[in-house]
């Protein structure tokens, strides 16, 4: 297919609400009169903000391509996969995307973002061949793990700590903990030596995710953990101890704990991501009854 467009073709600018079903018709490649996009659409307008970010390439008011970001910090972003309607791997898909990538950089540049990533399943080839070619870097292999609350392995009977739920009061001891917890953590530590604790804790700020500190049987602060659910649904979206307490059977403790919690909720399945170099972590969520779902890489762009 030949280039029916310059690469300075398109207008790119953020979406606005009277955008989003052609924008979601054109990043999911369906019909926007479908009842999928009726069903996106009403997810959108229940939490607007998730497109505050969203850059749309638009040319002769057709939206030809859609780059969806979302704040994890002030400092680093995630990017979804960046899309065009047209055929993947083609130089028309090329030019748009990159094109609509150089506005969508000037912007995280106005806004201080120093960091991009995006997590892709290794199976999307043609989103991974599109994210290089936009100057994302493959930096780690991800596994998704999931496991039925009602089949994972029994409580732990004896338990040296307890979880304290975090409010507004204990917020700095929650981040304080979070940086001990970063110390020598085999979790992308790509990402640690570029970010601060502070930068990468405050991604945990949105009130309605659930944050714990972890305390030992001394009172000691021994590591934090972060959950996030919908109706049937959790996900464990951080689990670490700091450096002098690992070792010691707390993350096995504090993960039976999330699991009751979540159980309680009327959760069905916990979905967790780790780092597959982490294999202390790998080893854990096997021994709980936790299966692996599919490999995602985490690419970075600086």
């Amino acid at each position: 297919m030949k280039p029916r467009l310059k690469p300075d073709s398109w207008e790119c600018r953020l979406a606005s609400p009277i955008d989003w079903r052609a924008m979601l018709s054109c990043w999911y490649g369906l019909d926007q009169y479908s009842l999928e996009i009726d069903t996106y659409c009403r997810r959108l307008q229940e939490s607007p903000d998730s497109a505050k970010h969203c850059w749309l390439a638009i040319n002769q008011h057709i939206i030809d391509g859609v780059a969806w970001l979302m704040p994890h910090s002030p400092s680093l972003f995630h990017c979804w996969p960046v899309r065009s309607r047209f055929e993947s791997r083609t130089r028309t898909h090329l030019a748009c995307t990159v094109n609509l990538w150089k506005s969508v950089s000037a912007y995280l540049a106005s806004l201080n973002v120093n960091q991009c990533q995006a997590l892709i399943s290794t199976s999307a080839l043609d989103d991974l061949t599109t994210m290089e070619s936009l100057g994302f870097k493959r930096v780690a292999m991800i596994h998704r793990m999931r496991v039925n609350v009602h089949q994972c392995s029994n409580p732990v009977k004896n338990r040296s700590i307890h979880l304290v739920r975090v409010v507004g009061e204990n917020w700095h001891e929650f981040q304080s903990c979070f940086r001990s917890t970063m110390v020598n953590s085999l979790d992308v530590p790509e990402l640690n030596e570029i970010h601060s604790g502070e930068q990468l804790g405050s991604q945990y700020l949105d009130p309605s995710l659930m944050k714990y500190l972890i305390s030992n049987e001394i009172h000691q602060m021994a590591g934090v953990a972060v959950l996030e659910t919908d109706e049937t649904n959790g996900v464990l979206r951080y689990l670490g101890i700091v450096p002098e307490c690992r070792k010691q059977g707390l993350a096995t403790q504090a993960l039976q704990i999330l699991i009751e919690q979540l159980k309680s909720l009327s959760c069905e399945t916990v979905e967790v991501r780790m780092d597959a170099r982490n294999l202390p972590a790998c080893r854990l969520y096997n021994r709980t009854g936790f299966v692996h779902l599919d490999d995602e890489e985490l690419l970075i762009a600086t």
